[in-house]
């Protein structure tokens, strides 16, 4: 006769890791398509597809682990502000996208974003 937990040891394995890390989260909201010269991020999308020349910005997540990814969709500048800023010193509070292609992705640890990735021109910038 085996002897019951309750819960499978796979759960409580997670959970116990859950406590002491974030794992990456895709939300699952529509891909947001900016073409205004300013938007906010919706919360609800960890996509971002910028149409146009536009300022962009994202504040606070809310739950740990959330990605976000901002596509640069033209050959305008896209200035990404960022709040709080990630590494509180008000210097990667801001990425500006320059070409078609370029790209930013972000992860939300609870406190403030990570970037995790970003290119403009074609050369990583972080």
């Amino acid at each position: 006769m085996g002897r019951s937990f309750g819960a499978s040891p796979i759960f409580i394995i997670l959970t116990i890791m859950a406590q002491k890390n974030v794992f990456p989260i895709l939300l699952d909201g529509v891909r947001q398509v900016v073409t205004a010269t300013t938007d906010t991020w919706n919360g609800d999308a960890s996509e971002m597809r910028v149409d146009s020349t536009s300022t962009i910005a994202v504040g606070s997540g809310t739950v740990p682990g959330t990605l976000l990814n901002i596509a640069c969709n033209t050959n305008d500048d896209v200035v990404i502000n960022i709040s709080p800023d990630p590494y509180g010193s008000n210097n990667f509070n801001g990425i500006t996208l320059t070409n078609k292609g370029d790209h930013a992705t972000l992860m939300w640890t609870g406190s403030s974003w990570l970037i995790l990735t970003s290119s403009a021109g074609g050369t990583a910038v972080a």
